[in-house]
């Protein structure tokens, strides 16, 4: 499900940075520059954070956790190359999102099957393991 072989890339993140609203990107974030915030849906008054039509790849982060950071930019990068509803979630600013989903550390990824069913998590900026669940969610 390569972006290349399949078309436009579906984008839809969160509204939880003031980049993503349209105002001023956050410096020292990590997320300022990153496509994770380009679109916003403001899933905090739906509930809902996942798609109905393809997978779903969740960061839970932080501003200030110096891993989420670092991961950032492997998360954009997987957000341009790979036809799957990519959203970002700031605990801080999200608390009820993150404890729906039992989150304790960051960051976490979640996956999503379509409809919103689980199907697996990775805790802490581990990229092989992020780059490696994302292929085996395309069956490669």
């Amino acid at each position: 499900m390569k972006k290349k072989a399949i078309g436009v890339l579906a984008i839809v993140s969160l509204c939880l940075m003031s980049a993503a609203c349209g105002g001023k990107k956050e410096n020292g974030t990590g997320r300022g520059d990153s496509a994770v915030s380009r679109v916003s849906e403001a899933p905090a008054e739906s509930g809902k954070i996942y798609s109905d039509s393809i997978p779903t790849v969740v960061d839970f982060y932080a501003v200030w956790c110096g891993p989420c950071r670092m991961i950032a930019p492997l998360v954009a990068e997987m957000e341009e190359e790979w036809l799957y509803h990519f959203v970002s979630v700031d605990v801080d600013r999200e608390p009820a999102l993150a404890a729906k989903y039992g989150i304790q550390a960051m960051p976490t990824f979640l996956f999503l099957a379509p409809g919103g069913k689980e199907t697996g998590r990775i805790v802490g900026a581990d990229k092989e393991a992020l780059t490696a669940k994302v292929k085996e969610m395309a069956g490669e």
